[in-house]
């Protein structure tokens, strides 16, 4: 990678990062506003997204293949965690409403993260860098969690809890969501060999 790709790539995550933070600290006012560990979850996710990233362009190319290692299993937990908050949401059968402009916020940051994710695929086809997968499959990760939590916050805001459609929706897309990250997480690992 050259000095100008190497710092354009830089400048935007950089910039994902902290629309990460931002995101994390509007998830977790959410969790607060609404007593909700769905979104405390969500806070939490985002908060380690943003440390994958963080980590995975900060580290030189010494430190490298832990680092894309670190960000396998950072994936993996990640999916264990996801899947398990989606479990207690069903068994408890409870899901919110929530407020409009909730909605509006967390569609809005879904589609950024899908474009986001779009992009990065197009720059890691393009340059068949390590550090560059590593960030496309980051993003990868962040607009699946975003799509699961669009889909519960409409499912809470629009459905009914007691019918079957929406545990049926849920248990389905929770675990799609648990088996697409784990196996993400399971490819950053082993393309970690490719740094040696």
């Amino acid at each position: 990678m050259n000095v100008i790709t190497k710092k354009i790539t830089k400048s935007s995550f950089g910039l994902s990062a902290g629309w990460n933070l931002v995101y994390a600290l509007f998830n977790g006012a959410l969790a607060l506003c609404y007593r909700s560990w769905w979104f405390l979850t969500m806070s939490l996710y985002y908060a380690v997204l943003g440390l994958l990233k963080a980590t995975i362009l900060k580290v030189n190319d010494n430190g490298l293949r832990k680092a894309v290692r670190f960000a396998g299993f950072g994936m993996i937990f990640m999916s264990v965690i996801i899947s398990g908050t989606v479990y207690l949401s069903i068994a408890e059968m409870r899901n919110s409403r929530y407020h409009y402009a909730v909605m509006i916020a967390i569609a809005a940051y879904t589609f950024y993260l899908i474009i986001h994710s779009m992009i990065e695929v197009i720059r890691a086809h393009k340059k068949h860098d390590i550090r560059q997968i590593v960030l496309r499959n980051i993003a990868f990760v962040g607009a699946i969690g975003s799509m699961l939590s669009l889909e519960r916050s409409m499912l809470g805001t629009f459905g009914d809890v007691t019918d079957r459609f929406t545990p049926a929706m849920e248990t389905g897309s929770g675990a799609a969501a648990f088996v697409l990250i784990a196996l993400i997480g399971i490819f950053t690992i082993r393309s970690s060999r490719e740094t040696e």
